[in-house]
Order: structure tokens, then C-alpha cells, then sequence
């Protein structure tokens, strides 16, 4: 399932197309400010729920980590067979989704946002729920409380699986990661520089969490995203 906010195809240039990923747990709206951001440039953006994730993750339980990777490969082939190229965003697990289809499929650039490479940092996710639990901000945890061990077992598959795909990307990569990340640790952006043979450019945000779209620094992080894949 996915949105796509133009009917129209054929008529907008190759690189003017995006596939967007959102992250595990996630949905859409993880990336919808950078959405917009290119819909308001005349960008055509294709951005699915991933299997499971669709209505408060009810049938989260039920998918493995190739249903997710199918879903990525299938709106990429939709990508590809409409645009000829296009670029991928992918924010947390859908940043590995994101070097995986840019080794397989016609992808101008690639942006990571907080890409789940190192992606458990306990110290800062111990931090993060004590002060969830001070503030008594009870959502999180039954957000969580929804999410069965099983499913998070086929992230750490997806994830061991996909990591190496990093090795092999060429396409120019922007690569941005929160400081304050409770979840990927911000050492993923310089693993990130080190193995990615192509050219890459790195840009932290030390003020920012985890779903680095909608944080402090959410119209920073957008710019820079418009900066890369609009005005380069």
C-alpha cells in the first residue's frame, strides 16, 4: 500500500522522482516533512507502508523481514518502469531498504536518515525511557507494548542481512544523523563514510532525536535535503 500524490506518468523528469522509506514501527509520516518538500518542487513521490505496519500495526506480527524487503523491491520496479530513475530516502530501517534498492535498481541518489546500522545504543534507550517515565509520558510504552518479539527479531535479520549492502553503494549519499539519537547511535554516520565507496556527505544534527523529521531541527534537516537532491 502506498500514496502517490500524482496520477500524471511520464511527464516528470527521471530525476525529479523519490522513493521514501520509513522506519521500523514507523509509517509514512516518518518522512512526510521531506515529502512535501519535493511534491512542492514538482517531484513525484511514492512513500509505502511497510507489511504490518498499516493500521496501529496490527498485523505486525504476522510478516518476516522479506515481505518487507519484497514491498521496497516492488515500489522500486513501479519506480523504475514509470520514471526510468529515481532517488530513495530512507529514514532507520528504511535506510537499509534504501542501499539495497540503489544496488539493484536505476537510483540517482541516496539519502540515510539515522540508517540502522549501529542500531542499539542502551545507555541512551535507558535514557530515553526514564525520561518518557519522569515526564509521565505513558504513549510510548503502549505503543511498544503492541510490538511482539517476533517482529523485532525480523528487524535484527532484516538488519544483519542488509548491512553489507552499504559496501557496494555508488550513487551520491547524504547521510544525516541526530546527535541525541536513542536508537541508531551517531557512530552509524562515520561507519557510513567509511564503507560507502561513493561520494558521500555527512551532516549531524546534535540537538535531534531518533525520528529526526519531525525534531528540533526538523527544518534544517528538510533543507539539507532539498539542498542534495533538488538543487545539486
Amino acid at each position: 500500500m502506498s500514496f502517490e500524490t500524482e496520477e500524471v506518468q511520464h511527464t516528470i523528469p527521471a530525476n525529479r522522482s523519490a522513493l521514501l522509506l520509513h522506519g521500523f514501527t514507523g509509517a509514512p509520516s516518518d518522512v512526510e516533512p521531506i515529502t512535501h518538500m519535493l511534491e512542492a518542487h514538482g517531484w513525484n513521490c511514492r512513500a509505502p507502508y511497510l507489511p504490518g505496519h498499516e493500521d496501529g500495526f496490527a498485523r505486525i506480527g504476522e510478516v518476516n523481514w522479506m515481505d518487507w524487503l519484497k514491498e521496497a523491491e516492488e515500489e522500486a520496479e513501479t519506480c523504475a518502469k514509470r520514471y526510468g530513475s529515481f532517488s530513495v530516502v530512507g529514514f532507520s530501517m528504511g535506510g537499509l531498504l534504501a542501499a539495497y534498492i540503489a544496488n539493484r535498481y536505476p537510483v540517482d541518489r541516496v539519502v540515510l536518515l539515522n540508517a540502522a546500522v549501529i542500531y542499539i545504543s542502551p545507555g541512551r534507550y535507558i535514557s530515553f525511557f526514564l525520561e518518557k517515565f519522569r515526564r509521565r509520558d505513558l504513549s510510548h510504552f503502549r505503543r511498544i507494548a503492541k510490538i511482539p518479539q517476533s517482529a523485532v527479531m525480523q528487524f535484527v535479520r532484516l538488519a544483519s542481512r542488509l548491512r553489507r549492502e552499504f559496501r557496494s553503494v555508488r550513487q551520491p549519499t547524504l547521510i544525516c544523523q541526530s546527535g541525541r539519537d536513542q536508537i541508531v547511535h551517531p557512530r552509524s554516520a562515520d561507519y557510513l563514510r567509511r564503507v560507502i565507496p561513493g561520494r558521500t556527505e555527512v551532516i549531524m544534527f546534535p540537538r535531534s532525536k531518533h525520528v529526526i523529521c519531525w525534531d528540533v531541527e526538523q527544518e534544517e534537516v528538510v533543507t539539507s535535503v532539498e539542498r542534495f537532491l533538488v538543487h545539486s
